[in-house]
């Protein structure tokens, strides 16, 4: 759980906080679920313009281009819910697919196979390795010590690769 306290920097917040000072239990649990209901949208309001920036894409993103947002994006914005709230606080949660990860961090891991391919170039954006090495009339290598696969390139190709090896580097070395 991630703990937050909000504090206001003006002159409404020492009335405020005389206010909420003065509030009885039952009053504050009331305060405190208005204001995490307040939080739900307010963190659904921030993401959505966070994704329809494209911020979720970094700057290798090899996806479709920003601008229209992303269905990762969008399960973000509706996961967010809150949980419940008493006089001490209230919880509201994101329990969208990956979200975790993406805030945490953490290992990721192949789920059907020994391997995981993560592509370094567009080229390479949804195909098996094997797929790959024959669309590109190209053949891939391991170095010993390494995790990854290579490819080998011509010294000043130019970046790109053309439909059966025509041209073009990969981005392996």
């Amino acid at each position: 759980m991630i703990a937050l306290k909000v504090s206001v920097k003006n002159d409404a917040s020492k009335f405020m906080r005389g206010y909420v000072e003065t509030l009885s239990g039952p009053e504050k649990a009331g305060l405190n679920k208005v204001a995490g209901k307040a939080a739900v949208l307010e963190a659904a309001a921030y993401h959505r313009e966070f994704d329809r920036a494209g911020k979720w894409r970094g700057k290798n993103y090899m996806g479709k281009g920003g601008g229209e947002g992303s269905a990762f994006g969008s399960t973000i914005t509706a996961g967010w819910s809150f949980g419940s709230s008493d006089q001490d606080g209230a919880i509201i949660f994101n329990d969208a697919d990956h979200y975790a990860h993406k805030v945490r961090g953490g290992t990721i891991r192949a789920k059907r196979a020994k391997a995981l391919t993560i592509p370094i170039i567009p080229e390479a954006r949804g195909r098996l390795a094997k797929d790959y090495e024959i669309f590109y009339h190209t053949r891939l290598f391991t170095i010993k010590g390494k995790r990854a696969l290579f490819e080998q390139v011509e010294a000043g190709a130019k970046k790109g690769r053309k439909k059966k090896g025509k041209s073009g580097a990969s981005g392996g070395s």
